[in-house]
């Protein structure tokens, strides 16, 4: 979306302090905020580590003095209007709540919590908060390629949306430079390891096209000595909405074959592909009717710059809901819900059973899909997008 949606001029810049600045703020968050400089602008941070510290200080031209050992200090500064949390899943609840009680307006990465006991203390710091944003960053919630989807699905494209076919595999080790090489995924203080750190994304995906699910069958193995969790999560899924389907995911510590990695939606009136979830270029979905027609939707920017995967989208929802007090999609309970189904799924591998989770969710199961997020002040869903669109007649 145009980082402009939301007009320079009408506010001053939202100053920000991040609690960490390693590879979240590096790779995902500040590649959007250095995009929306005239709406976010960092004026501290807290970052134990030097090197991490440094390459910060060289991509926002920060000084040394911005710079805080422990974020409480940096939480003191009157000219911190939010803070953006970026520390390891069982860190995020302690650090959320004390920049909310310390005023601030809070973005904080996913998911909230390990397990739902903590994801419970989120919603009660919350609802404890009632005068400052608290935010869970979820980015696929922005995708524009899944946010087009979603709205041709809410049109009728397929008809009732019957069945869901998603499988996601490959190789899972510790690389340098990645997010697999943190230590504290090697032996995560949560439950599944890397099927909620970045199964959640997945999840998200699912609920934003179909809504909550209703019910879960879980499966695990685990083939990876070097990575904590198990290795292969195996989840069949019963949406609230009638919709069935799996979703596997495969990450053993051996080299495995490239995979399609696609997610696939059958209806009764045609079914949809999309692009794997992190195709950098070219994101979209195609569309086959009941006579085999194709038909072809991809995204791009109408700017210079490319479209990078919902962060600069989340980051103009947050601004927005801090100057405006307007709703917004990336809410407390929307990352609740995205657990829910993963950690239910682990229940069921131990139990050996379906797992009903209207009957164990902290919060109601509904048929409605996430909100789509709607830019303020713009001209539509899509304001800002060159959406190409080709036809092709009996593909299969």
């Amino acid at each position: 979306m145009d980082p402009n949606i939301i007009a320079p001029g009408r506010h001053e810049p939202l100053r920000i302090g991040a609690i960490g600045a390693g590879l979240a703020m590096e790779r995902l968050h500040w590649p959007a905020l250095s995009r929306l400089r005239h709406h976010v602008v960092p004026i501290a941070f807290a970052e134990p580590n030097d090197a991490s510290a440094a390459r910060f200080q060289g991509e926002t031209g920060l000084p040394g003095s911005a710079r805080y050992a422990d974020y409480r200090q940096m939480l003191d500064r009157a000219d911190v209007d939010a803070v953006v949390i970026l520390l390891p899943i069982p860190m995020l609840h302690h650090a959320a709540k004390a920049s909310l009680e310390a005023g601030k307006h809070v973005f904080c990465e996913k998911p909230p919590g390990g397990d739902l006991d903590r994801a419970q203390e989120f919603l009660g710091l919350e609802r404890a908060h009632p005068d400052r944003i608290l935010f869970v960053a979820e980015n696929f919630f922005y995708r524009d390629d899944l946010r087009l989807a979603r709205f041709h699905l809410d049109q009728g494209v397929l008809g009732r949306v019957h069945s869901l076919s998603w499988r996601i595999s490959g190789q899972y080790v510790p690389r340098a430079g990645t997010f697999s090489s943190t230590p504290w995924r090697h032996q995560p203080g949560y439950r599944g390891g890397p099927h909620l750190d970045g199964g959640i994304h997945m999840m998200a995906a699912m609920r934003l096209l179909l809504g909550d699910v209703a019910k879960v069958h879980g499966l695990i193995q685990h083939a990876n000595s070097q990575m904590g969790g198990p290795s292969t999560f195996v989840l069949n899924l019963a949406f609230a909405s009638g919709t069935v389907g799996n979703y596997s995911a495969i990450h053993p510590e051996i080299v495995v074959p490239p995979d399609d990695n696609r997610l696939r939606l059958y209806g009764d009136a045609g079914t949809m592909t999309l692009t794997p979830p992190y195709v950098q270029e070219s994101r979209g979905f195609d569309v086959h009717d009941i006579n085999g027609s194709g038909q072809s939707w991809r995204v791009s920017r109408t700017s210079s710059a490319s479209v990078d995967g919902g962060y600069v989208n989340e980051w103009l929802d947050f601004v927005a809901a801090v100057r405006t007090g307007s709703n917004f999609v990336g809410s407390v309970a929307q990352s609740v819900m995205n657990m829910v189904p993963l950690l239910r799924g682990l229940d069921s591998a131990e139990s050996g059973g379906e797992v009903d989770l209207r009957a164990n969710s902290p919060l109601e199961i509904s048929a409605s899909s996430v909100p789509l997020w709607v830019p303020t002040g713009g001209d539509g869903l899509f304001h800002g997008l060159d959406i190409v669109e080709t036809r092709t007649e009996g593909s299969t």
